[in-house]
């Protein structure tokens, strides 16, 4: 139309507005394909302190960066999750309720 390309479906802008009316502990960062996707990040609640990687990553999930002290690393199987760590998760838009509920977000 004007020359200027289409970044954002109007869906997914819906989408992005609901999620800031109603914004919880869970940060939207990206979405990948047609939303099916979204990368979240999400600070460690307390039901996580001490606990593995793996606890997260069993919800059907996977833990792709945290940021912790301001240094951000890709977690190794084992990796112990500490008060204030930011999690960086790949979850399926359809699974984010049940991600939510689990955590007690």
């Amino acid at each position: 139309m004007l020359g200027v390309q289409t970044v954002s479906t109007t869906e997914w802008g819906t989408r992005r507005v609901v999620k800031l009316l109603t914004k919880t502990d869970m940060d939207s960062i990206a979405t990948i394909g047609n939303s099916d996707v979204e990368i979240i990040k999400l600070m460690v609640t307390p039901l996580l302190i001490g606990k593995n990687i793996e606890t997260v990553n069993n919800l059907g999930v996977r833990v792709v960066s945290v940021m912790r002290n301001n240094n951000a690393f890709i977690p190794e199987r084992g990796a112990v999750l500490e008060a204030n760590d930011e999690l960086y998760i790949a979850v399926q838009n359809n699974d984010l309720d049940t991600l939510k509920s689990v955590l007690g977000l």
